[in-house]
């Protein structure tokens, strides 16, 4: 049966190269540049052909990255064909203008893909973890799909362990396809070398993936990494620290393996143990959230899904896994699907980045009690049995695109009894449910940071200074907080000043809010949000997300929309080009497809009236998506 199905695919695969090798002939001869047919033909089969050639000697390796590079241009080459044939049709395009057009873009995106493939970058995550009598953080670097082989830099691998031993992690945890089907050239280029480098307090472990699977050497890649210093879990549990257990499971490709009661019984982890361990998990391949979340598993990581690495391909895993990439909690437990360190097949990633993550574990009480599901609210969160209480609403940067909607479609929401603007102008708008609060943000940013210093001050000494801050702060006690805030540098005047209303102002709002024992605080930022992004704007945003993570608030929602649309007030020449440009454009963009400032209100919205606790991280592509759900 499988030779059916392999004779059946290169069938395809045969036929789908021809259509490719076709339209460029095509394209040459409109432009009268087609010479030497059997020649071209013959380079042509060749190249289509190398990545089984370079499969068949190591002396014809040569032949695989030339297949490699060629899957690139296979995937787009046929996209862009139809895409060609069809403008050469329906208009008046000529083949040559329209081949030109998609050999030009094609060099474009090989330019960007090679870019995201060779310059990693850091994602930092900052969770919320109940242990009792656990207190402090554990710092873990996760990274997954090196696939170290003929395609792997030497230097790009030395930026990982830079990057890692930078951060000086606790636990450096390496999620399976580390080594490429064959074992040889991670030897031959001695990155065993470079691995053996990365320092962690708690160790360095690591799981097989399926092309470890792939390549049948086990033995020799689990011995390669162990010289190393990275200890392959096999179906096992190991016990690090005395409080830590670590699970390490097989991939699915081995059909084999252990199933995770099993693990879970042969580690000795009870149903309701009196002082329960930190429980990770590592499965290369995330088939299976339910299973995890129902055991217990405080933490779950995995990688395999590259997030599709080629544009739409994540079309595809996005379907086939519950969580193809980044972060979601489940029933209490937290889990982090990466897009991987390096790449299989085209040295190019279009849809996403060679990335490790930066992990944090901030040991707070009250967490795990809280997870499982919060049906009311009071004062300070959530409670059961309130499931019709009036819900409040505190708004700030009301006044703004996505601010305005806020308030508007709260006003609207029955669930809503009151809604509070803080501003600095008014609203404009009347309702019996809204109440505008005059608001100094540099002022309240002092007091908040003045108030975190109090904090370390014994209690009878700071009450008089308590009290005199109370009549100039707003009320957050028990509300959803939504956080609009935003400039523009060009507003702002100056970097320091964008930070000021972009970083500072949020951030004192969110102190606040887990001082007063606000139930939820839900911010805009941005997507591409990233504390290490050589961009500022990007930066700013990360920093904003990473200092309200450090937080321990009840229930934290990042949104990261795409480029908003809606009428500002001012006028922003560049937004205002790419609303006229970009919306026709929305079926290729995907998590870039611009979004609505209402869908974005309408998405905040129901995230706080779901009453999730912990941090939710919210994508462009999962707010179009909330937001028509929920409108």
């Amino acid at each position: 049966m499988r030779i059916i199905w392999f004779v059946l695919f290169l069938g395809i695969y045969g036929l789908l190269s021809f259509l490719l090798g076709w339209s460029i002939k095509t394209w040459l001869a409109a432009l009268d540049a087609f010479r030497w047919e059997p020649l071209y033909w013959a380079v042509f089969v060749a190249v289509a052909a190398s990545p089984v050639i370079g499969r068949l000697h190591r002396f014809l390796r040569p032949f695989t990255v030339v297949g490699n590079v060629y899957f690139f241009v296979f995937e787009y080459g046929l996209l862009f064909s139809l895409a060609g044939a069809l403008l050469v049709r329906l208009t008046a395009l000529g083949a040559g203008t329209a081949g030109s057009a998609a050999a030009l873009l094609l060099a474009v995106l090989a330019a960007v893909g090679f870019r995201n493939a060779h310059s990693p970058v850091k994602r930092r995550l900052v969770l919320h973890v109940d242990k009792p009598g656990r207190k402090g953080k554990l710092r873990i670097a996760l990274a997954s799909d090196f696939h170290l082989g003929v395609m792997s830099s030497r230097r790009h691998l030395r930026k990982f362990v830079d990057g890692v031993n930078a951060a000086k992690p606790d636990l450096v945890l390496l999620a399976g396809d580390i080594v490429d089907d064959d074992a040889h050239w991670f030897v031959r280029r001695k990155m065993g070398d470079i691995l053996g480098r990365l320092e962690a307090r708690h160790g360095v472990y690591g799981i097989l993936g399926n092309h470890e699977y792939y390549g049948g050497q086990i033995p020799a890649v689990t011995e390669e990494l162990a010289k190393a210093g990275i200890r392959v879990l096999r179906d096992e549990t190991v016990l690090v620290d005395g409080w830590i257990r670590l699970t390490g499971r097989e991939d699915v490709t081995n059909k084999n393996r252990k199933t995770l009661a099993d693990l879970k019984r042969e580690a000795g982890l009870s149903e309701n143990p009196a002082s329960p361990p930190l429980w990770i998990v590592m499965n290369h391949t995330p088939d299976d959230l339910k299973t995890p979340a129902e055991a217990g598993v405080d933490l779950h990581v995995s990688g395999h899904t590259h997030r599709g690495q080629l544009w739409p391909n994540h079309w595809l895993t996005r379907r086939i896994f519950e969580l193809d990439y980044g972060y979601r909690k489940k029933n209490g437990m937290h889990a982090v699907v990466s897009s991987g360190y390096g790449f299989w097949g085209p040295p190019f990633r279009t849809n996403s980045r060679s990335e490790w993550w930066d992990i944090v574990l901030v040991f707070v009480p009250g967490e795990a009690a809280s997870a499982a599901g919060p049906a009311g609210r009071t004062a300070g969160g959530f409670s059961g049995g309130l499931a019709d209480a009036k819900r409040k609403a505190v708004v700030a940067g009301a006044t703004g695109l996505v601010g305005m909607e806020l308030v508007r479609q709260l006003l609207e929401d029955d669930a809503y009894e009151s809604v509070t603007a803080l501003v600095r102008r008014q609203t404009g708008l009347a309702h019996p449910k809204l109440k505008e609060v005059f608001v100094d943000y540099r002022n309240l940013a002092n007091v908040c940071r003045e108030m975190a210093e109090e904090a370390r001050i014994p209690a009878a000494d700071r009450v008089v200074r308590e009290e005199a801050h109370v009549s100039q702060l707003p009320d957050l006690a028990g509300a959803d907080v939504f956080c609009a805030l935003g400039t523009t540098i060009r507003k702002a005047g100056s970097q320091a000043a964008f930070r000021e209303v972009d970083v500072e102002y949020p951030l004192a709002l969110g102190r606040l809010a887990l001082a007063q024992g606000a139930a939820s605080f839900l911010i805009v930022t941005s997507l591409g949000a990233n504390p290490a992004s050589p961009i500022f704007y990007f930066r700013a945003k990360g920093d904003v997300e990473d200092a309200l993570r450090e937080l321990p608030l009840p229930a934290l929602h990042l949104f990261r929309p795409s480029l908003l649309l809606g009428k500002r007030e001012e006028f922003r020449l560049g937004e205002w080009l790419a609303a006229k440009i970009l919306p026709g454009l929305s079926p290729l963009l995907g998590n870039y497809r611009p979004v609505h400032a209402r869908t974005v209100a309408a998405a905040m919205i129901r995230a706080a009236k779901s009453g999730e606790r912990g941090i939710h991280v919210h994508e462009s592509r999962q707010i179009r998506e909330m937001g028509k759900a929920g409108s």
